[in-house]
């Protein structure tokens, strides 16, 4: 009951709880005594904390840190407390996959104050006594004395941890994640710099280690969620901590390595793993995977057809994911011998392989949504956008404001109608997000953009120096959607024989004479859920497929091309890992019909990207549209470049830290290496002329950023707008 009043902020209540718990235990039996002790003890103490009963909690802190110091069990037996401790950590996972799956669930304009303080995150409590004692000596202005308790009760505690046996590590590595890590910002308060980078790596390692056996032991989905989530709140202390206090400081190089390092082995770290199992799945050939792997296949199949509404939504979609990890369970010692839990990696080494990763002149210009941790309120503050650089000479980051600030300047870019304003909105936006960038940064003729929240959204080449020329008239860039894709080593290379798949023209199921007001020209659909969808001819969507057939021939590549009645989905579904894969044709991102749940809609942007995304083909068997879900079941493994030359096929809903739910992401996750898509509708003339230029110098040579930004200057320079031209970008390899 205690615990319960605190979580729900009645501390007044909580405390007078755990007095009681205090005297019942004191009439107990010596040995029963001390554990229920050793479990009321931090509770009241932290609670007498928060209510600023200072001097009561000192007394019931210094009684726990004496009984800490009194032999438990042998190292490594089973008792009481770690009998405890295994329950608390299996109940707290599944606690933060749920609330992570609910915040996942609410839908932007759909949610209230009441559901949001509900699914709001909380830093994880601790109950270790060093840890305690450091905090309460930050509330006693004692600052002094909170490195003392790094360096002597807390470095015991932290060798008592490593003692352990390989059974019980998980749990206490757990338990050590979250107290290394109230320990790294109770020594960033008091001013311990050097102390609390220190304690945040030692955080860091530990919750590599964690993750590593957790996801070597658990298929739930729910379960994987809430611990790769608490990764990212962790990434988000270290950069705080990194960040200098005031500004025009320096940070610490390195507290911004660690930092940087944090980042990338947390963002997209869900994705990351889905795409690394999803590959491993698909290619060994352990008869355990591949009944997992029929079985899934299977599931995915199903995810179309759940219900979307009421209570029926929310009971199906728990019982496909219990059935998806079933399926998953008899897989995992040959996903883990194959080397999937490696996907978690450890910072500082994940952060070299990346720089080592850069091509010549190039530097990467990335950005972290970070909401600051209280220590007083074990709450997150107002999130804000950091910016990060990585180069050969080094590493930076940069508080760049306010996130709710950046989106609307994002969003007032993107719905623009008229170049003035554009012009305008997009001087804002370089003045808040690249102000100030390394020389080396600045100067750089290549840039790998890694955007998150809403900036990916965003065609960064589209945004004009403060010279007046667009940053594409200066450099190319490309995107990832994490640091650690660069240090990703494909599972299968490309085929030494060059191939290529081209479709485009395809004839729909029906054309109609009436559409969409002035949306002929584009290569869209509209419609709610699967149904009305208008599909309008795009003749020069052939003449874009020849033009791109007859240069990839000249480029000495085996070119197929799939047109009309042929460029079905199932053709493509058979395509296996062509070097290139280029599709012209209607795409489209669906709105949800006026009766749908939009929770359970969303839900089904979850599992697999881009469920609500896809491109209009010709019929088959099957149907005429291949979504996101089909496109992420394909064998791209190898695959050099996809091109989706087709409206919103980069585009979808914004997951922080992990990208957009898009066909882009779906691409990635089948294996391609890199992709060209779409962040909004395009004209299709404007189009045929961009995607021929693009290949023309593809077969001249040039890298896919170079190629791509040869063709939109050529666009820009013959008086295309930017709306013609910007919203195709690259992410992925360069080769």
């Amino acid at each position: 009951m205690g615990v319960a009043a605190e979580m729900a902020g009645d501390l007044a209540t909580a405390a007078t709880h755990y007095e009681q718990a205090l005297k019942k235990a004191e009439s107990q039996h010596p040995f029963l005594r001390d554990e229920a002790l050793r479990s009321a003890l931090p509770k009241y103490g932290r609670t007498l904390m928060m209510l600023g009963r200072l001097p009561e909690a000192e007394v019931a802190l210094e009684r726990l840190a004496a009984l800490a110091a009194t032999p438990k069990s042998a190292a490594g037996e089973m008792g009481f407390a770690e009998l405890r401790q295994v329950m608390a950590s299996g109940m707290k996972l599944a606690q933060e996959g749920s609330r992570g799956m609910n915040l996942r669930l609410v839908v932007d304009g759909k949610g209230s104050d009441a559901l949001d303080t509900a699914l709001a995150f909380r830093l994880p409590l601790t109950e270790v006594p060093a840890v305690l004692l450091a905090e309460l000596r930050l509330r006693q202005g004692r600052l002094a004395e909170v490195p003392a308790l790094w360096k002597g009760e807390f470095a015991k505690y932290l060798q008592a941890v490593e003692q352990q046996r390989e059974e019980l590590r998980v749990v206490t590595y757990d338990e050590a994640v979250v107290a290394s890590w109230h320990m790294a910002l109770a020594l960033h308060v008091a001013g311990a710099d050097a102390e609390a980078h220190q304690a945040m790596a030692t955080a860091l390692d530990f919750d590599a280690q964690r993750l590593r056996r957790w996801t070597a032991k658990s298929p739930s989905p729910d379960v994987q969620l809430g611990a790769f989530q608490q990764r990212r709140w962790l990434a988000a202390s270290a950069v705080q901590i990194a960040l200098p206090k005031k500004p025009g400081l320096q940070s610490a190089e390195p507290s911004v390595r660690l930092a940087l390092g944090a980042i990338a082995s947390s963002k997209a770290l869900y994705n990351r793993y889905g795409e690394r199992r999803r590959a491993l799945l698909a290619t060994l050939g352990d008869r355990t995977v591949r009944q997992a792997r029929a079985q899934i296949g299977e599931l995915e199949s199903q995810i179309a057809q759940l219900p979307t509404e009421g209570e029926r939504s929310l009971e199906a979609w728990v019982n496909w994911s219990n059935q998806y990890a079933q399926a998953l369970m008899p897989a995992l010692q040959a996903l883990e011998k194959a080397g999937l839990p490696s996907v978690v990696a450890d910072a500082e080494p994940l952060l070299r392989r990346v720089q080592a990763a850069l091509a010549p002149e190039e530097v990467l210009v990335g950005f972290f949504v970070m909401q600051p941790l209280s220590l007083q309120t074990l709450r997150p503050e107002a999130a804000r956008y950091v910016r990060y650089t990585l180069s050969a000479a080094g590493a930076s980051l940069r508080d760049v404001g306010d996130r709710r600030g950046v989106d609307r300047q994002v969003a007032s870019w993107r719905s623009a109608g008229d170049a003035a304003r554009q012009l305008a909105t997009g001087q804002e936006l370089v003045r808040d997000l690249l102000t100030d960038l390394p020389p080396e940064v600045a100067s750089a003729k290549r840039w790998v953009v890694d955007p998150d929240g809403m900036l990916a959204l965003l065609p960064f080449e589209a945004l004009p120096e403060p010279s007046g020329d667009l940053l594409l008239e200066r450099r190319a860039l490309r995107y990832v959607t994490s640091l650690a894709q660069l240090a990703d080593l494909p599972l299968q290379p490309a085929n030494s024989k060059l191939t290529a798949l081209v479709l485009a023209d395809p004839k729909y199921v029906a054309t109609a004479a009436a559409g969409i007001s002035g949306a002929l020209p584009l290569r869209t659909a509209s419609g709610q859920g699967w149904r009305d969808m208008v599909f309008k001819p795009l003749p020069e969507t052939r003449i874009e497929g020849e033009a791109v057939r007859d240069k990839l021939r000249a480029m000495g590549v085996d070119t197929k091309m799939l047109s009309g009645a042929d460029a079905t989905p199932d053709a493509l579904r058979q395509a296996a890992a062509p070097t290139y894969l280029h599709i012209a044709s209607h795409g489209f991102l669906l709105s949800a019909a006026p009766e749908a749940d939009p929770q359970a809609l969303h839900r089904l942007r979850m599992m697999v990207p881009g469920m609500l995304a896809g491109l209009a083909l010709a019929p088959d068997s099957r149907g005429s549209v291949l979504t996101g879900t089909d496109l992420a079941s394909m064998n791209l493994r190898g695959t050099r470049l996809v091109v989706l030359s087709a409206c919103d096929t980069g585009n979808g809903s914004i997951d922080v830290h992990e990208g957009l739910t898009s066909l882009r992401r779906a691409a990635e996750e089948a294996g391609a290496r890199a992709t060209v898509t779409s962040l909004w509708p395009v004209p299709s003339e404007i189009t045929v002329r961009l995607m021929s230029h693009l290949y023309s110098e593809l077969a001249r040579g040039q890298t896919h950023s170079e190629a791509l930004r040869s063709a939109k200057l050529e666009l820009l320079r013959g008086g295309a707008s930017v709306r013609d031209w910007a919203g195709f970008v690259l992410a992925g390899a360069d080769r």
